[in-house]
């Protein structure tokens, strides 16, 4: 039987947080942290002015008069892991089936830096879910973004995302970073960069390591060497 509460609620007030389950607080404005996650779906109370977003594999909005719900469910990787999620009374768009864009006002030029999203929505729907979906928050500082809430505040808001989640489960730097510029650049198969993560995470059998400036990945069906070379990449995949 899971020890972890399957459902939570999370009651969000000005600067405070409370949760039945979940250890969770503010630690600045706009920004909430749970400590370790501890259940599966957690429906944070808030006013129907705001918005919270969780590095989560699908949601739910639900508003009754003043007050607002978000039901947040989490993929099992999550669980027992630090997340942050973002509270912010800006605009929250729909661009297509898997992108969200929060923003102040009515511009949304900052898109033109998401030439990528295709191919890092492929990689997250193989990770959490068919229907996970990503935002992009332009204001939000890179540091708070994971998984499938992106930042603005930089040209490469895929590689902060990704390194942040990355590091859930990856100690050494080198990998978090060659892995990062794999996904944000899309320069290899979505499958094979699965391939590389759920080992990293423990689902397969693989080596994963770095040595003189390259990145190195054993598997059963492949083996691939990652170099970086300026700006520019070189990539050697054998299969077996």
């Amino acid at each position: 039987m899971h020890d972890l509460a399957y459902y939570d609620i999370c009651v969000v007030n000005n600067n405070t947080v409370k949760c039945n389950v979940n250890e969770a607080k503010y630690i600045r404005d706009g920004i909430l942290v749970l400590e370790k996650l501890s259940s599966y779906n957690i429906l944070f109370m808030v006013s129907a002015t705001d918005n919270i977003i969780c590095p989560g594999k699908d949601f739910q909005e639900l508003v009754w008069g003043k007050d607002k719900g978000f039901l947040w469910s989490f993929p099992d990787f999550l669980q027992g892991k630090k997340i942050y999620c973002v509270r912010t009374k800006a605009y929250m768009k729909k661009f297509d089936d898997n992108l969200y864009v929060l923003k102040n006002n009515t511009s949304y030029k900052e898109l033109d830096v998401l030439q990528n999203i295709s191919y890092y929505s492929l990689v997250i729907k193989s990770l959490i879910g068919h229907n996970a979906c990503i935002f992009f928050i332009p204001f939000l500082e890179p540091k708070y973004s994971m998984l499938t809430i992106l930042s603005g505040r930089t040209s490469k808001p895929l590689s902060y995302a990704t390194q942040n989640f990355l590091r859930l489960f990856i100690s050494d730097t080198d990998i978090v970073q060659k892995l990062a510029d794999l996904i944000t650049d899309g320069l290899l198969s979505h499958h094979i960069i699965i391939s590389i993560i759920k080992g990293i995470i423990g689902y397969s059998k693989i080596n994963v390591f770095t040595s003189d400036n390259k990145l190195f990945v054993e598997t059963k069906r492949f083996d691939l060497t990652y170099k970086k070379l300026g700006k520019g990449r070189e990539i050697i995949i054998h299969d077996h």
